[in-house]
């Protein structure tokens, strides 16, 4: 699969796309904008695990991508023969090409983590809804498919931001309580004990997935194997949330 560099002549051409998809909305009114969960899942916009998900839990990272620990994770999800979802950060997205090809070349599910890693529930809602619409049109041209997942930094989500969320038809994920790994949690013993202490059927799991993080990536190998002793299998968002399931 050839390397994809996004120009801002792109960006700019899917914002005027969004743009104008948005304004078809608000003229059928709010009612239009009902948000549905992939999988036909019932929900309210949010969600932070998957109940009816038998033994699968979703594995998902967040921050990235960069050049030192997201090379390393997409290698060790491959030779577990894994796929997990990715929260990058629109502008690494468009600063570290390399890594943002790697991410679509690996079929990895990349959805959206705001432009600027911003505290959504600090802005107004109008900042909200210029903010992800970028994050969304980013990731509309590195992936060549709209995204359905939005995870809000810092776990922080207001009504205005679930408002914008809902506009751009984007299901806010949490981690399951318990499986928001911080990154002040560095020890790999820490994550892995934090993770497996957690674990149950449908369970989102947030690791973060930063230039420093290597953590994650010492614990990753050892966690994965764990989560499958355990009786569990990994997989992304959107598998566990197609119809039918995984």
């Amino acid at each position: 699969m050839p390397f994809y560099v996004v120009s801002l002549r792109s960006v700019r051409r899917h914002w005027a796309l969004m743009a104008a998809g948005i304004l078809t909305v608000a003229a059928l009114g709010w009612g239009g904008a009902q948000v549905l969960q992939p999988g036909n899942l019932a929900r309210t916009g949010m969600v932070d695990r998957f109940p009816g998900a038998d033994r699968w839990v979703v594995l998902a990272f967040a921050d990235g991508p960069n050049a030192r620990t997201t090379p390393v994770i997409l290698r060790e999800l491959k030779a577990d023969h894994v796929t997990a979802t990715f929260f990058p950060i629109g502008l690494n997205l468009l600063r570290d090409s390399r890594e943002t090809s790697l991410l679509v070349q690996g079929h990895e599910d990349v959805e959206c983590h705001t432009l600027g890693h911003i505290n959504l529930a600090s802005h107004s809602y109008r900042a909200d809804l210029r903010d992800l619409q970028a994050d969304v049109a980013i990731v509309e041209a590195v992936g060549h498919y709209r995204p359905h997942w939005l995870y809000p930094p810092y776990g922080a989500v207001s009504s205005q931001s679930r408002r914008a969320a809902m506009l751009l038809h984007l299901t806010i994920v949490l981690p399951t309580p318990g499986e928001g790994v911080s990154p002040r949690v560095r020890r790999p013993g820490a994550i892995i004990h934090q993770v497996l202490s957690h674990l149950q059927p449908g369970a989102i799991i947030i690791l973060p997935d930063r230039v420093d993080d290597w953590g994650v990536v010492q614990a990753l190998p050892r966690l994965l194997h764990l989560i499958q002793v355990e009786g569990y299998r990994v997989t992304s968002l959107s598998r566990v949330g197609r119809p039918g399931g995984p």
